[in-house]
């Protein structure tokens, strides 16, 4: 599962990615919570950036990717494609589906890698021209490490992003 899961992400960063020259460039620094795999809600900080294009003035495609650290050495990794609807030039909801992975390093051995396949949604609200204030919530079922241990992760952020065009 984990190889389709990396071929479909994949195959939205290609095709987000040659249509940059058009595209909105935008980095994002968010904060929320993302539940570890012990089941507990970790404080995370979200670093990312974002490629989108607009299509007749309303549809949008593009493609999220955030490196999320969280508190006692978790690291995740998102990559998300996005489809969505620009309401006004300010605000705009969107669908978010991918690859998330999440590890810890820790020295006392309880060491883990875990991938799995996250939905979720999202909008961004423009404050200023080159500022805007973006809420993401993503959710992943199933979530395995090499040896089939499953569990959920949730993500729920809140922060802001700067275009760069």
């Amino acid at each position: 599962m984990n190889k389709k899961i990396l071929t479909v992400t994949m195959a939205l960063a290609l095709s987000t990615t040659s249509l940059m020259a058009e595209k909105n460039k935008a980095l994002h620094i968010g904060y929320g919570t993302s539940s570890a795999y012990d089941g507990e809600d970790k404080s995370t900080i979200d670093l990312g950036f974002n490629l989108t294009k607009i299509f007749s003035n309303q549809v949008l495609v593009g493609f999220d990717a955030s490196i999320l650290l969280s508190e006692d050495d978790i690291i995740g990794l998102d990559a998300l494609g996005q489809v969505g609807y620009q309401f006004t030039p300010k605000f705009s909801a969107y669908a978010l589906a991918g690859m998330k992975v999440q590890g810890k390093d820790d020295e006392i051995g309880e060491d883990y890698t875990v991938t799995g396949l996250g939905l979720g949604a999202g909008a961004t609200y423009q404050m200023f021209d080159s500022v805007g204030l973006y809420v993401k919530y993503i959710k992943a079922d199933k979530m395995k490490d090499g040896m089939d241990v499953e569990f959920e992760n949730e993500t729920a952020l809140i922060g802001l992003s700067f275009k760069l065009d």
